[in-house]
């Protein structure tokens, strides 16, 4: 069977050779020369499409019908397609021609025509091309938006079920004045390749001889029809809640046809739903509530096609579910109300009007139409873009917001509050297209998003839907532009107005004052035509109690517990929250005096029951000074050696245990000291090879603090002192060591204490401080059993340089890689993704790369593993090669305003960087970090931030650039400016809250827009009116050519000369110039100026010392006294003390400690 229809393919092949007439034009067609499976081609192809015509008037599609029999596109659609974005997000175009057939061998061509040039004709057209194109036979006319000419666009034939046929694509390099971008026969698939790159002159009505395919589809006989199988129907259908009518049909050869059918009335015509495919043969369409509310029926039936047979289902009936009485109010019975409410009374019938309604048997006369509840405006909508902030607007005020990425038509439903609404009146409810600064900015400079919504209608809560009163507006089907693009003939803001008649209103509405009411149970009621429904209602307008279970008026000692009784008798408590002394508290809350400092403090109870009336109660309990004082040594007549005298006192006057410990105290006579310069801060080593150790002179000079120094510096690499302390042998290991360290610095830089941490076999930062004028101390203590090494500890003092990576002082000039925006390389591109961080492996020396930067859309969607996997892989070259980079979360990564990070945490979270030297610590599991790189000479901190940036990201980022304020910062974000080079909303808020404060921050990088811009602001960090420091604000973007065709930045750095140069460079294609040198000469080459000299570094000591602190009692006293004296000898107590301290204790738990004395 199969060679019978391979011969007949051949035979009908070898006539089309030898003589075929193409629409009137006689040619001689040598067929494709790739060999392409039968099974493989497409029988309808995508031949020829020209996006740029004269003013826009003639532009086209051509398709060719490759198969060996006519066929009617009734089956089939016409669609405009954003490739980056899939099928989902096309645009279907349609024709007034209901019965278009492509001859077989024959090709037709669709005339774009946009909505300014719809007077043309098709003798307008052939002049154009000299062409004699025949309307209806060979040339049809379709109305919409036209092809875009500058951007990566598409154009496919698919099935009315969404199955694509075949498709084409063409980027802005392709196209040219009247040029057509021919296409040939695809390999394998359906998407086709480019042929001639529109650099010939369109053929409309004509195929070139090497766009045929060898052999014609054969399509052949078919009497089978598809098969509808309808299994879930359901009896009745819940109009509260969205509802899926899901159907699975099947064909033999496939389904290109696919319809529901549904009316909700028997007198209403049917309405007609196209399905597309969803999978395993299923399609489903999604009835929304507005759609189904006041509905009592539904009647349906599904009509399916596969091109040449046509089948419908039988005809099904469900009924909605919804309020089936007659008359309803809008309260239950023992509903407790408060405040004033307003009383509905709802009904089925249109005599709603002469509703009578009743409180405790008293008829209201004062009342009026109304909305039962809320309605709800729904609209379709299509291609908004999550950078964009569009939004539904009423009453000037934003009811929905539109700020996430929608790509294929989708329901949007938006409540509006009754009390919105007006009866009888215009009710205007706009779509509103925004900039990426605002939905309300009027700049016409500021670019505003672009996109399409159709089927607008107005759901009453009783089901009535209302179509807008505007004309233009009422055809569901309609699609309507919103944006500034001038071709679409779009507007920024499309109104809608809406009346509602009151003769579909069935509610009536009185307002009740219950505060004129006592509380407790009255009687509502409404009465229509006989019909009478009362319901019982609770008034409840007193405030919940809060009964306090503490003393306000007593002196609180020892333990303390504070609780609290909240209660309501009507409605029930809501919430209720407690703060003590301004910070929130669980109850019941317990704690002690001796944790809490003296005097009143303060307690705050707010509870609110459940129809909100609520209560603020504020109280206050004292506290006493729980903790003694710090035991003082007493000064007493000559006595034994090793005689002691310490005076205790409580001030409370509590009785003390008193304990005397042992302790030692070293100062730098008695340590081994040393000084050098490292290429590293800290250093990775206990001792470093090249120091030199300080002589007794010197120890003398900082064995106390006497303003003398003993001085450490360099200008090239970090200068440090290093300690040795021998710590005695029977100081336990759970002994406290305080170090106390006084000296000085340069201006401005950050002086950090260490100690070497024998676990880790690391210098461990202890305290750090920030040089000013004058000196400064460092202080900290550690558990000696961490840091004893052999009986020593060693102590470090360094200028806090916080990177363990090399200085390169040997050259000038050294390199950052920064990319951005790879979405499109994760999802279809990986080897382009490849090549990039494998040159930047390779060229790691050569280039003297120091850093990679990614600022964010590491994949297109967030939610695709597979992209995340490409991803991963990719970057992972970096970490085998040694490589240091950042990384940060872009939109795309996070599902927009999902702000999902879950993908994100797994490929790229803390994890994945925690014990790299360079990181320097995480914000919410890498949504934000900072990396400490020096290179040069030159120290950086690079700080990052990912999508989704708020106070608190504001607020952390501040915290680091100060702890940090002695590097250079690079700011790295994914959104930062838009593609006109002005900054976006949170770009203006980042820059005015973090850029500005923080004087050492020298260039914000960013991507998402496609461009590449860089803005300089100058900042007068002392506000004298001169500018101090010029900060370089830089957009890199290139995913507009060709999802970015492997560009990255390099960022050269040239400390000699005070510069950092930017240019553009494509591993892919080894490249320079991401743009056209002639025409845009400082796009690809831009040069900051940055004062990129090293700055000297010092280290000067005044004094250092050691204090022991041991858990060696020497020995303790019971119930003492406040105020008495305590002697003791420490000498017969524990021998060889000289020097001690004291712990004094009360049973309330008070506690302090003496500082170390000598005996």
């Amino acid at each position: 069977m199969r060679k019978q229809k391979f011969f007949v393919t051949l035979l009908i092949t070898f006539i089309f050779i030898f003589n075929i007439t193409v629409n009137g034009y006689a040619a001689t067609l040598n067929v494709c020369d790739q060999y392409v499976s039968t099974d493989d081609k497409p029988v309808l192809l995508i031949t020829e499409v020209v996006p740029y015509s004269t003013n826009d008037k003639y532009e086209f599609v051509e398709v060719y019908n490759n198969s060996d029999k006519d066929i009617n596109l009734k089956d089939y659609r016409l669609n405009y397609r954003y490739p980056y974005d899939g099928r989902s997000s096309d645009i279907p175009w349609t024709t007034d021609k209901t019965d278009i057939v492509i001859k077989a061998g024959n090709v037709m061509v669709f005339w774009i025509i946009n909505s300014k040039n719809a007077s043309k004709t098709v003798a307008d057209f052939n002049n154009n091309y000299s062409t004699n194109l025949v309307e209806g036979s060979n040339i049809v006319k379709i109305y919409g938006t036209g092809l875009a000419n500058t951007g990566y666009r598409g154009v496919a034939i698919t099935t009315n079920t969404g199955v694509d046929i075949d498709s084409a694509v063409y980027h802005k390099k392709n196209i040219a004045m009247n040029k057509g971008i021919m296409y040939k026969c695809p390999v394998s698939g359906t998407v086709q390749s480019i042929m001639g790159g529109g650099k010939k002159a369109a053929t409309p009505g004509q195929v070139l001889p090497s766009q045929i395919p060898y052999g014609s589809v054969y399509i052949g006989e078919d009497n089978v029809p598809p098969v509808i199988e309808y299994s879930s129907q359901t009896e009745s259908i819940d109009s509260t809640k969205d509802y899926d009518m899901t159907v699975k049909i099947s064909d033999d050869n496939q389904v290109k046809s696919a319809f529901l059918y549904y009316k909700f009335n028997a007198t209403d015509d049917y309405q007609k739903v196209n399905l597309v495919l969803d999978k395993d043969n299923l399609y489903t369409y999604k009835f929304i509530t507005p759609d189904l509310l006041g509905k009592k029926s539904i009647q349906y039936y599904f009509v399916a096609g596969d091109g040449t047979n046509e089948v419908k289902s039988d005809v099904y009936e469900s009924s909605i579910v919804g309020s089936n009485q007659y008359l309803w109010l809008n309260v239950k019975d023992d509903q407790y109300v408060s405040k004033s409410m307003e009383l509905k009374a709802s009904s089925n019938s249109y005599e709603a009007f002469a509703t009578d309604m009743y409180v405790d048997g008293k008829q209201q006369f004062d009342i009026y139409d109304a909305l039962e509840d809320k309605a709800y405006f729904s609209f379709e909508v299509n291609r908004t873009t999550s950078e964009y902030k569009n939004g539904v607007v009423m009453n000037d005020k934003v009811i929905k917001a539109l700020n996430s990425k929608i790509s294929n038509y989708t329901t949007i439903t938006v409540p509006v509050s009754s009390s919105e609404l007006k009866i009888g009146e215009d009710n205007t409810i706009s779509i509103r297209a925004g900039s990426r600064l605002g939905i309300f900015d009027d700049d016409d400079d500021n670019n505003k998003d672009d996109f399409y919504i159709r089927n607008v209608r107005l759901t009453l809560p009783n089901g009535y839907q209302i179509r807008p009163e505007q004309s233009e507006y009422n055809d569901p089907s309609k699609i309507i532009a919103v944006g500034d693009d001038t071709k679409l003939k779009a507007s920024v803001q499309v109104n809608f107005r809406f009346n509602i008649d009151k003769s579909i209103v069935y509610t009536r509405a009185c307002k009740i004052d219950t505060r004129k009411m006592s509380d407790g149970t009255h009687a509502v009621e409404a009465y229509l035509n006989n019909n009478t429904v009362t319901k019982k209602i609770i008034v409840d307008n007193t405030p919940p109690a809060v009964e306090p279970l503490i003393n306000t008026k007593k002196d609180y000692k020892g333990k303390i517990k504070i609780d609290f009784n909240v209660y309501d008798g009507g409605a029930g408590i809501d919430n209720y929250s407690v703060k003590f002394d301004n910070n929130p508290i669980t109850l019941p809350y317990k704690t002690s005096s001796s944790l809490l400092t003296s005097g009143r403090h303060n307690i705050c109870v707010i509870a609110k029951d459940k129809v909100g009336n609520s209560i603020k109660k504020n109280y206050s309990i004292n506290v006493v000074n729980e903790n003694p004082y710090p035991p003082k040594k007493v000064d007493s007549a000559e006595g034994k050696n090793g005689d002691v005298s310490i005076r205790v006192k409580d001030p409370t006057n509590d009785r003390m245990k008193v304990s005397f410990y042992k302790a030692y105290k070293y100062s730098a006579a008695s340590m081994a000291a040393f000084q050098g310069e490292a290429d590293i801060e800290p250093p990775k080593e206990k001792a470093i090879s090249g120091e030199s150790q300080l002589n007794n002179e010197q120890l003398q000079q900082i064995n106390a603090v006497d303003g003398n120094y003993v001085e450490t510096d360099s200008a090239s690499k970090f200068p440090y002192q290093r300690f040795d302390i021998s710590i005695d042998n029977d100081a336990e290991k759970n002994s406290i060591v305080e170090i106390n360290w006084q000296g000085k610095s340069l201006m401005g830089r950050l002086v950090t204490l260490y100690a070497w941490n024998m676990k880790t076999s690391r210098w461990k930062p202890l305290a750090s401080s920030v040089a000013a004028d004058t000196d400064f101390k460092l202080s900290a203590s550690v558990r000696l059993r961490n840091y004893l090494d052999n009986g020593k500890i060693h102590v470090l003092v360094q200028d806090k340089i916080y990177h363990n990576e090399k200085l390169n002082n040997d050259n000038n000039k050294f390199s950052f890689v920064w990319m951005s925006d790879t979405q499109y390389y994760s999802q279809y591109k990986p080897k382009v993704y490849d090549s990039i961080t494998n040159w930047i492996a390779q060229n790691k020396e050569a280039e003297n790369i120091k850093y990679c930067i990614h600022t964010g859309d590491i994949v297109n969607n967030y939610d695709n593993i597979n992209q995340w996997e490409n991803a991963s892989k990719s970057m992972s070259i970096l970490d085998n090669a040694a490589v240091p980079y950042g990384i940060l979360a872009g939109n795309h990564d996070v599902g927009d305003s999902k702000a999902d990070y879950s993908n994100y945490d797994k490929y790229f979270g803390s994890d994945k960087f925690n014990g790299k030297d360079y990181y320097g610590g995480s914000y919410k599991n890498n949504k934000g970090h900072y990396d400490l790189i020096s290179a040069g000479n030159n120290d950086f901190v690079i700080l990052y931030m990912g999508w989704g940036i708020g106070d608190k990201e504001i607020t952390w980022m501040n915290k680091v650039l100060n702890k940090y304020q002695n590097r250079k910062a690079i700011l790295c974000f994914h959104e930062y400016m838009l593609e006109d080079g002005k900054r976006s909303l949170i770009g203006d808020k980042i820059f005015n809250k973090v850029v500005v404060p923080n004087k050492n921050v020298i260039t914000v990088l960013c991507g998402h827009n496609s461009n590449t811009l860089c803005n300089v602001d100058g900042i007068d960090d002392n506000n004298d009116g001169n500018i101090d420091r010029n900060v370089y604000q830089i957009l890199c973007d290139y995913q507009s050519g060709q999802g970015g065709d492997g560009f990255i930045t390099l960022l050269q750095f040239d400390t000699e000369n005070n510069k950092i140069n930017l240019k553009s460079y494509s591993p892919y294609l080894n490249k320079y110039n991401f743009y056209d040198p002639a025409k845009y000469p400082e796009k690809d080459s831009i040069s900051l100026d940055v004062n990129l000299q090293s700055e000297n570094r010092l280290v000067a000591t005044d004094s250092i010392e050691a204090n022991v602190y041991t858990k060696n009692m020497i020995t303790s006293f019971k119930n003492v006294k406040s105020g008495s004296i305590v002697k003791t000898n420490i000498k017969s107590a524990s021998s060889n003390a000289v020097y001690y301290y004291v712990v004094a204790e009360d049973k309330y738990g008070g506690r302090s400690q003496s500082e170390i004395f000598k005996e």
